[in-house]
C-alpha cells in the first residue's frame, strides 16, 4: 500500500514539474511578445491573437503589464508646463478584456503648477474609458452586426464569459459605428489593383468592372406618435467580372434621399481607388431614375445596362394585359426578347404604338413605350452579352439580402435611421474586408489627447533612469 501511494506522488510531482516547466515556457514566449509600452492594450492583444495565444490567464497578464510598466516608466513631467509632477497615489484598475479581469495598479501624479492630476499608464495603455476595453468593443460590434444584441449578449457570455447587457451592446457597437464613413471602410487602392491584376489576361479584353445599384425598404421608427415606416436603403456594389467569375470589390449601403446617393458615389470615384484604363466600366440598375441620375454624374463614359430581368417584367406585365391567348402571347413574347437582343428597339416600339388597345392594355401599352423610350440606349443586350458584360442586377439584388435585409429585418424591428445606417455600415466593412484595419484606425484616433506637448515619461534602463 505505500508503494502505491508512493508511485502516485512520484507521477503527481513529475506532472507538477511538467506543468511548471510548460507554464514558464509559455509566459516567457507571452512576456517577449507583450510590448509595454510601445504598442497599446488592444494592439497587444491583437498580437497575442496573432501567435494564436487565445486562451490566458489574467492574471499572468496582469502580472507582466504592471511590472512591465513599472520597469520602463519612472516619474511623470507635466505636458502643459514640463514641470516634474509628485506622485500622488496609487489606484487599483479593474478592466474586462476578452481574456478576462485585467488588474493592476496605476499611479496618480499631480502638477502642482498646474494644479492637474495624471493617470500615465492609462495613456500608455489607450485604455477606453469605462471597464470594457477595445478588444471586447472589436468583437461586440462584430457580432451585433450580424445577430440582434440581445443574442450579442447571450453568444459573448458562452464564448467570452463576458456578462453584457443590451443595452452595453448598443452602447458599444454604435460607438465604433458612428466612426464608420465610406471612405474608412473603403477597400485600398492596393487591394483593388491586385484583384484586377488577378483577372486580366493577356490579349484578352480587359475585365469590366462593374457598379451595380439598388434600393431595399427597411423598417424605421419616425417620431414618437407617429406611425412607423419603410424607407429606402440605398446600396451600390462594386464588383469585377471576368467571364462567370465576380470578384467582390466594395460595398456601401445606407437608408438616404438621392442626393446622398450621389455623393456616396462621388466619393468612391474621387478615391481613385480604381485604374480606368485597366479595366471597362459598367453601371447597371433597375428604371429608378435616382440611379442614372447618379451613374451619369459619376461615370458619364460608362456603359449602362438595364437589368435585363427587370425590363422583362415590365414586357410581360404588358403581354399578360394584351394577349388572352396564350400561345399569341408567348409568340409576341420570343419576338420582342429576340427584337431587344438584336438592338431592334425602334422596331419593338412601333409594333406597339401601332396596336389598337383600349382600357388597361391601352395604359400598360404607353408605360411600357414610356419605360422603353427612356432606357433606349441601355438595352443592346446582345452586343453586351458578347462582350462580356453583365444582363441582370443579381449581385446587388444579393447584397440588399445579406448586408441589409438578413440584419435590419428581424421580426418586430423597427429601427431609427441613424442606428441603422450604423448596423449598415458595420456590415458592408466586414464584406469589404476592411473591417479589421478600420478598428485598428478606429482605436487609433482614440488616443488621449494631452494638447500639444505628450506626457514625458521618464524612461528606465536596467534600472537606472536614461
Amino acid at each position: 500500500m505505500q508503494t502505491a501511494l508512493n508511485q502516485s506522488d512520484i507521477y503527481k510531482e513529475r506532472a507538477h514539474r511538467k506543468y511548471f516547466s510548460d507554464m514558464k515556457e509559455l509566459f516567457d514566449n507571452v512576456y517577449d511578445i507583450i510590448d509595454v509600452p510601445g504598442l497599446s492594450l488592444f494592439e497587444n492583444i491583437e498580437k497575442l491573437c496573432e501567435h494564436k495565444l487565445y486562451n490566458l490567464d489574467p492574471k499572468m497578464l496582469s502580472a507582466i503589464i504592471e511590472t512591465k510598466l513599472e520597469h520602463y516608466f519612472s516619474g511623470f513631467e507635466c505636458p502643459l508646463c514640463g514641470c516634474k509632477c509628485s506622485h500622488n497615489k496609487k489606484s487599483k484598475r479593474h478592466i474586462e478584456t476578452t481574456y478576462g479581469t485585467v488588474s493592476f495598479d496605476s499611479p496618480y501624479y499631480k502638477c502642482k503648477n498646474c494644479d492637474k492630476f495624471y493617470e500615465p499608464y492609462v495613456s500608455a495603455l489607450n485604455l477606453r474609458k469605462g471597464k470594457y476595453q477595445y478588444d471586447v468593443q472589436k468583437i461586440v460590434a462584430k457580432v451585433a452586426s450580424s445577430v440582434p444584441f440581445d443574442e450579442t449578449a447571450e453568444i459573448l457570455y458562452d464564448t467570452h464569459g463576458l456578462s453584457l447587457s443590451q443595452a452595453t451592446v448598443h452602447e458599444l457597437t454604435n460607438e465604433l459605428a458612428a466612426h464608420a464613413r465610406l471612405e474608412e471602410i473603403s477597400p485600398e487602392a492596393a487591394t483593388i489593383h491586385e484583384i484586377i491584376e488577378q483577372a486580366t489576361r493577356p490579349n484578352k479584353a480587359r475585365p469590366v468592372l462593374v457598379f451595380a445599384a439598388d434600393g431595399a425598404m427597411s423598417p424605421t421608427r419616425t417620431e414618437k406618435g407617429k406611425p412607423n415606416a419603410w424607407k429606402e436603403a440605398k446600396g451600390i456594389r462594386v464588383y469585377l467580372l471576368d467571364g462567370q467569375h465576380l470578384a467582390q470589390v466594395l460595398s456601401w449601403h445606407q437608408i438616404c434621399d438621392k442626393h446622398r446617393f450621389k455623393s456616396f458615389l462621388q466619393q468612391i470615384k474621387q478615391q481613385n481607388l480604381f485604374p480606368e484604363d485597366k479595366v471597362r466600366i459598367c453601371c447597371i440598375g433597375d428604371g429608378a431614375g435616382w440611379i442614372w441620375e447618379a451613374m451619369e454624374e459619376a461615370f458619364p463614359d460608362a456603359r449602362q445596362i438595364l437589368d435585363y430581368y427587370h425590363c422583362q417584367e415590365h414586357i410581360h406585365e404588358f403581354a399578360n394585359a394584351r394577349f388572352a391567348d396564350k400561345a399569341a402571347r408567348d409568340k409576341w413574347l420570343r419576338e420582342t426578347t429576340n427584337r431587344l437582343f438584336q438592338n431592334k428597339l425602334s422596331s419593338v416600339l412601333a409594333g406597339l404604338r401601332r396596336m389598337k388597345l383600349t382600357g388597361e392594355a391601352a395604359e400598360k401599352r404607353d408605360a411600357l413605350c414610356s419605360y422603353l423610350s427612356k432606357n433606349k440606349d441601355r438595352m443592346d443586350y446582345g452586343k453586351a452579352k458578347r462582350g462580356g458584360y453583365p444582363l441582370g442586377s443579381g449581385a446587388i439584388e444579393s447584397a440588399n439580402k445579406f448586408i441589409s435585409h438578413i440584419r435590419l429585418k428581424r421580426s418586430g424591428a423597427w429601427w431609427k435611421v441613424d442606428l441603422a445606417n450604423n448596423i449598415l455600415a458595420l456590415r458592408c466593412s466586414r464584406y469589404n474586408k476592411s473591417f479589421d484595419r478600420f478598428f485598428a484606425a478606429y482605436e487609433k484616433s482614440q488616443r488621449q489627447d494631452l494638447g500639444s506637448a505628450q506626457p514625458h515619461l521618464s524612461l528606465c534602463q536596467g534600472g537606472r533612469r536614461k
